[in-house]
């Protein structure tokens, strides 16, 4: 009998069903259109129906070190695990790399195993490898053993809390990419909120999970600031992340300005005024934003005394003075131009 994988040796044990941890951990030779050595390769890795994706190896050339784990729940040993290389393109679509397949039933015999595969293009060309570490546990929880098992909850000073135990849950007030926005009463008062739920599906990558702790740590740091949207409350449950904050019914600076048409220099600069001291106070904080414009700027009421208050810190990130920073965040039309060369610092938010 011939194996479909020829690096890996045939198993014919009976089905099981059980736990899959996979590490990955380097990628050796790989070959792209990109002649320079400065590719930016990540990986998409799929068994059954779970799919997660690696971080981004900017600069990794073609031997990237990622050191990542990965969890897949209730899968069955008849299946294969894919790996799917591309390298990152923010300009044009991203170039696929190429592939490969491990299937689970020799690892889930093995229990452990260590496997270094080819990664063939899709005109059947080898164009590199691939260095795992797979383990199989024969059932569908393992426990709190493992690396990637640590990981239950996204927020673990949170996790296991129930959000509508303490709000009753009202209409929609916003959708983004990530989570819906819905005004919110607190149980045995008239106290509005706004709670912002993320459902925990859509947090697929290991950078999205990050930004998503990122976001709740600096909304916490941050508070105290007149401007800065304040956070009453931070739940997690076995699918949402719910963060709950000031209500701000007056909607966002975009759409105040464009209702409005144009503004007087006067009234223009008490604008940018607020603005720039919501910049000055992350900066002091050790934070830069990454993603300012009038869309993340929310109006505190209708009224004449109305606030702005800056929103949505989902990629914010800590700073340090001495780092350059290389990844590229932000909206397209906004962000600053060294953003888009990789070499900024604070500076970018301005």
């Amino acid at each position: 009998q011939t194996s479909r994988y020829p690096h890996l040796p045939i198993s014919r044990m009976a089905l099981k069903q059980g736990y899959l941890e996979v590490c990955l951990k380097r990628a050796s030779d790989l070959i792209d259109v990109e002649k320079i050595g400065k590719q930016d390769p990540y990986c998409v890795l799929t068994c059954g129906t779970y799919t997660h994706r690696s971080k981004t190896h900017t600069d990794g050339g073609a031997d990237p070190t990622w050191n990542e784990v990965f969890a897949f729940r209730n899968v069955v040993s008849n299946l294969a695990l894919k790996l799917e290389f591309y390298d990152e393109n923010l300009i044009f679509r991203d170039v696929r790399i190429g592939t490969c397949k491990v299937p689970l039933s020799t690892v889930a015999e093995a229990g452990t195993l260590d496997v270094t595969v080819p990664v063939i293009a899709k005109d059947g060309v080898e164009k590199g490898t691939v260095t795992l570490k797979m383990t199989f546990t024969d059932k569908t929880d393992p426990g709190m053993s493992s690396a990637a098992a640590k990981s239950q909850w996204i927020l673990p000073n949170y996790g296991g809390k129930d959000c509508k135990k303490d709000y009753d849950i009202g209409k929609i007030l916003g959708k983004g990419s990530f989570g819906t926005t819905y005004l919110a009463v607190k149980k045995g008062t008239d106290k509005t909120c706004a709670i912002k739920v993320v459902s925990k599906r859509k947090l697929t990558t290991p950078e999205e999970v990050e930004d998503m702790r990122g976001e709740v740590q600096i909304l916490h740091h941050l508070s105290g600031h007149p401007n800065v949207v304040n956070v009453l409350d931070v739940y997690e449950d076995k699918y949402n992340v719910c963060i709950a904050m000031d209500l701000c019914t007056g909607g966002e600076l975009f759409d105040a300005i464009v209702a409005r048409g144009s503004y007087s220099e006067k009234d223009a600069a008490a604008i940018i005024r607020v603005i720039v001291s919501v910049v000055a106070h992350c900066h002091q904080m050790g934070v830069i934003h990454r993603d300012l414009k009038p869309e993340n700027f929310l109006i505190s009421s209708k009224g004449p005394d109305a606030q702005l208050k800056a929103t949505d810190f989902g990629l914010s990130t800590f700073f340090k003075e001495e780092r350059t920073y290389t990844d590229i965040v932000g909206s397209p039309y906004y962000v600053a131009p060294e953003v888009l060369r990789r070499a900024y610092g604070k500076e970018a938010d301005i």
